[in-house]
């Protein structure tokens, strides 16, 4: 194998380990032990809000802050649901740019617990940014802060507190609201493992090796009876998304529903669904370190002669260039970058949400 083909092999499989580790160490916040699970159909209506920003009321917010996401991106999901025979396009909030402030979303999802029944399926996506704030119940344990999702208004003043964000508490008191038979709950964002229970790498089981269970007594979080929650990142890890593909969780979702209702007079479940997402995703994300790879091999080279042993220093460079990055993300952000789709599943069955 020639040293350019030994180096693309490296910095790939380097990607994916990256990518694919939190799950062999536990991060995929699966919250039941692993069990076949059966179909449980629903005879009721389905209903979603999708929400995406890219473009922000302060432009310096907007992802990324040149030549934002393409409308395009933002609605692949939407699309993909569509496709379901059970899907019907006026029972679809969709919120884009300015129309996702905090107002709309919060109005929207009021909306929504007006609307359903016991039973219907609901399904909340958001795509945007992510952050922290302070923790003001001390539900979150010994992490002092509570995650957020960035509306179109969000905003900070100069002391830095942020305005107009809307916490994973007041996203859980709001879907308590909703009355339903399921929810799927999307978070392609920074910070989205933090949307549900407190938990790190350090309490992922518990002291006698039982998995850990997503609802804690005191939470107040995103994820509880009959919920899904889908999530981009481990707890307290930063996204990336790109150009080429938009929200990486977003775009892997709406491919899936396109490559799954080809298959006519079946049922997809949420779970199903998520499956075929999580290696569409994890390819995505890929890329973006295939040209950090390229930027760190061009710049080595661009002083330093290509060198006897290519392959060698070629893959020292990936390495280089992931360390690098990460380092620069923790001074930047506080966080490391970490893509990697994961689930918080407590619905008691497989739940269908695409019908074919």
């Amino acid at each position: 194998m020639k040293g350019g083909h030994i180096s693309l092999f490296i910095i790939i499989l380097l990607v994916n380990v990256s990518i694919i580790t939190p799950s062999i160490l536990g991060v995929t916040q699966q919250c039941q032990p692993a069990q076949t699970k059966e179909e449980h159909p629903t005879t009721g209506s389905y209903y979603a809000v999708i929400a995406a920003c890219t473009q922000y009321q302060n432009s310096s917010y907007n992802i990324p802050k040149t030549h934002s996401y393409s409308h395009k991106t933002l609605v692949r999901f939407y699309e993909g649901l569509l496709q379901g025979k059970n899907w019907q396009q006026d029972h679809i909030i969709l919120l884009l740019n300015n129309n996702a402030t905090k107002n709309n979303i919060v109005t929207a999802l009021h909306t929504m617990a007006a609307t359903l029944g016991p039973d219907d399926v609901f399904v909340f996506e958001w795509c945007g940014h992510g952050t922290s704030v302070p923790d003001t119940n001390g539900d979150e344990g010994n992490d002092t802060t509570d995650a957020a999702i960035c509306p179109y208004d969000t905003y900070k003043n100069d002391q830095g507190q942020k305005f107009n964000v809307i916490t994973d508490d007041e996203l859980g008191s709001l879907f308590s609201n909703i009355t339903c038979k399921a929810q799927v709950l999307i978070f392609d964002c920074c910070l989205s493992g933090s949307m549900v229970d407190n938990v790190s790498q350090d309490n992922l089981l518990s002291p006698d090796q039982t998995p850990w269970t997503c609802q804690g007594p005191n939470s107040f979080d995103v994820n509880g009876p009959n919920r899904i929650v889908i999530m981009s990142t481990p707890p307290g890890c930063i996204e990336r998304g790109s150009y080429l593909f938009g929200f990486p969780l977003n775009t892997a979702l709406g491919v899936a529903c396109q490559q799954l209702t080809h298959r006519q007079g079946t049922t997809v479940s949420a779970e199903e669904l998520f499956t075929v997402a999580k290696p569409l995703f994890t390819a995505e994300s890929a890329f973006f370190w295939v040209g950090w790879w390229f930027l760190y091999t061009a710049l080595f080279h661009a002083f330093i002669p290509l060198p006897v042993l290519p392959a060698i220093i070629s893959s020292a460079e990936c390495i280089f260039a992931y360390i690098m990055v990460q380092i620069y993300e923790q001074q930047t952000n506080g966080d490391l970058m970490k893509n990697n789709a994961n689930i918080c599943d407590e619905y008691p069955g497989e739940l269908p949400l695409l019908q074919t």
